[in-house]
């Protein structure tokens, strides 16, 4: 269990997770990697993603509604006519946890 919040910006495009890296010879800002509503993905990222997509036999998603486009898009980039599509999607409403 994390004994950290992992995001402490303050803007929602605000990526610097407000700790550092623990490498001695770095010791950089981290930074979240979410992409939120508004921001572009990665170019290097979408690319490989449709360029593995035309490869694919089976699309497997999880944590995506698939609604989102351009990510959305990469299930028609299959090979395939009617590819196999998996999508998992778990959610937790609430969690408390107690220390003992």
């Amino acid at each position: 269990m994390r004994d950290y919040r992992t995001r402490t910006a303050q803007k929602v495009h605000d990526h610097k997770t407000g700790r550092k890296c623990e490498d001695p010879k770095c010791k950089g800002d981290l930074e979240d990697s979410i992409i939120n509503f508004g921001e572009n993905l990665p170019e290097r990222e979408i690319t490989l993603g449709f360029s593995e997509s035309e490869k694919s036999d089976l699309v497997l998603c999880l944590g995506s509604s698939l609604r989102v486009t351009p990510a959305a898009n990469t299930v028609s980039y299959t090979h395939l006519t009617l590819p196999t599509i998996y999508s998992v999607q778990i959610s937790v409403v609430a969690v408390s946890l107690k220390k003992k």
